[in-house]
């Protein structure tokens, strides 16, 4: 799991931009995926991203293919940050 949250922390590092808040963490090891959380701010750039790109279903599909190196699935939730709640 470990490789798998590195490779995946290292493409959110390249992709998002600095002004994004986020944290990625994972959440559960299963027997055929792993499970991992982003938890993202509740700014207006913020939710343009995860709205209108397919970043988080990329990485996802690339990583679930079968010549990924990762060794199990990948699954990732993502929920928006809000701290008004």
């Amino acid at each position: 799991m470990d490789f798998a949250f590195q490779t995946i922390k290292q493409i959110l590092t390249d992709v998002l931009p600095e002004s994004v808040n986020y944290i990625f963490q994972p959440k559960a090891e299963f027997e055929d995926y792993y499970s991992f959380i982003l938890v993202i701010d509740n700014n207006a750039k913020s939710i343009e991203l995860i709205n209108k790109t397919p970043l988080i279903p990329t990485i996802q599909n690339a990583l679930n293919l079968d010549i990924s190196t990762i060794g199990k699935k990948v699954e990732i939730e993502v929920e928006i940050f809000d701290e008004s709640a």
